[in-house]
């Protein structure tokens, strides 16, 4: 981070009294300094309404996730608890410690109703709907770790990226030394565990998944908004697939999906245009003869139906579209719009189909398309058959599926100008 240093020194609201900054001045200035022994990043930026707010950078994996003190009681929270000691896991709402040997991750049931089910089961677990408590099972040996289903420890509600008591799976006695260890032990015991209780009672359970952390800066620009009268008609389809993208926050291999899906959805239309233009082309050629059979076959091929009964491959289909309704400049102004998403779709690392950004004069848009549609066939099938590498295919809550954020937001882009540029006038 590159954050300039706040001066605990400055005014706050005037909502707030002097002894009150000072107070929550002071905290903070504690939790730097245990920060500063632990080596954890620690910096000041303002908050919504000026006030400081402290920011700590937590090891997650081979990155890191922002926390924030934003008053004198979440500072409070933060140092009743040794912090320090704790990192998190990739790509769950989990966090560990080795000193410890604790690992503790956050459980939810269906979406939208997670707190609520997970308190069912434990109660119908338990026998007891008075209370709900803790149930711990004892390990047959030692060298496996105790496992604790119930209520989240103070520490979890510390780090946890969702505010409030909540339930969660708890390892402790555990061995392991670095990440990738915990997040197995915690996914194997997790899945295990998840697996019998479904079986008895009849309802899954889920380890919570990581969600990216909302900026709680204030926006620079307090310019009032204001609407204007909607003149657009969005096909209902596309649009309700679109919706369903955006509605499944928790589940990101779903939301790429749906917004690929949005997408296609105007394969049809773009890909006859597409077509159309492939057939004139060789027909207006000087060479061309009706009567020979390479150049009838050169338009049987420009027009070759994909098994869904639509023009060309779904691979060529979809560049169709991208070509059609987003502009090669707008592409690329998406792709550079902050160092973190260019930094990551010009990654040499990239397990998908890279984008030559560095090319300042390539239209990037059949690329993006590329991408997108290598990434559709990693979530649905275990081999992308038009893929010349071995990557396996993308599987639910796993580091491959958080990494794809970037390209989830990307999915989104192409989906909301495709809607934007095939909408009609409203009627």
């Amino acid at each position: 981070m590159t954050e300039e240093p706040y001066s605990l020194e400055e005014d706050a609201p005037t909502s707030a009294s002097s002894d009150e900054k000072s107070a929550f001045a002071e905290k903070l200035s504690a939790i730097k300094s245990r920060c500063d022994v632990a080596k954890i990043d620690f910096s000041y930026f303002d908050g919504f309404v000026g006030t400081p707010v402290g920011q700590i950078e937590i090891q997650s994996g081979r990155s890191k996730r922002n926390r924030y003190v934003v008053d004198e009681a979440s500072a409070d929270r933060w140092l009743a608890v040794r912090f320090e000691k704790y990192r998190f896991i990739s790509g769950y709402d989990a966090i560990v410690s080795y000193e410890d040997g604790v690992i503790e991750a956050g459980i939810t049931g269906q979406q939208g109703a997670g707190y609520i089910i997970v308190k069912r089961v434990l109660e119908r677990l338990s026998g007891n709907k008075e209370t709900v408590e803790a149930i711990t099972l004892t390990p047959p040996v030692s060298e496996r770790p105790t496992i604790i289903i119930g209520p989240s420890s103070p520490e979890f509600e510390v780090f946890s990226e969702r505010p409030g008591q909540r339930f969660t799976i708890r390892l402790q006695s555990s061995r392991v030394k670095q990440h990738d260890q915990a997040l197995a032990e915690l996914r194997s015991y997790s899945d295990s565990l998840f697996f019998e209780i479904d079986a008895i009672v009849g309802i899954p359970l889920f380890l919570e998944s990581e969600r990216r952390a909302l900026s709680i800066r204030s926006p620079r620009n307090r310019d009032r908004i204001e609407l204007a009268y909607p003149l657009s008609h969005y096909n209902e389809e596309a649009i309700s697939l679109f919706w369903y993208a955006k509605s499944a926050r928790d589940m990101p291999l779903l939301r790429f999906l749906a917004f690929y899906q949005s997408v296609e959805f105007y394969f049809p239309r773009y890909s006859l245009a597409e077509a159309r233009k492939r057939v004139s082309s060789i027909l207006k050629q000087p060479s061309f003869r009706p009567n020979r059979n390479d150049d009838v076959d050169r338009v049987i091929s420009a027009i070759q139906t994909s098994r869904g009964g639509t023009l060309g491959s779904e691979q060529s289909q979809l560049r169709a579209v991208v070509n059609e309704c987003i502009g090669a400049d707008d592409i690329r102004q998406y792709l550079t719009a902050t160092k973190q998403r260019e930094e990551h779709f010009a990654g040499k690392a990239s397990k998908y189909h890279k984008i030559p950004l560095a090319n300042k004069t390539a239209d990037l848009r059949n690329d993006v398309a590329d991408r997108i549609y290598d990434i559709r066939c990693k979530i649905v099938h275990t081999k992308n058959e038009h893929s010349d590498d071995n990557h396996p295919m993308i599987l639910p809550f796993s580091e491959d599926a958080h990494y794809l954020l970037h390209d989830i937001d990307l999915a989104e882009f192409v989906a909301r100008s495709v809607l934007v540029y095939s909408s009609d006038e409203l009627s």
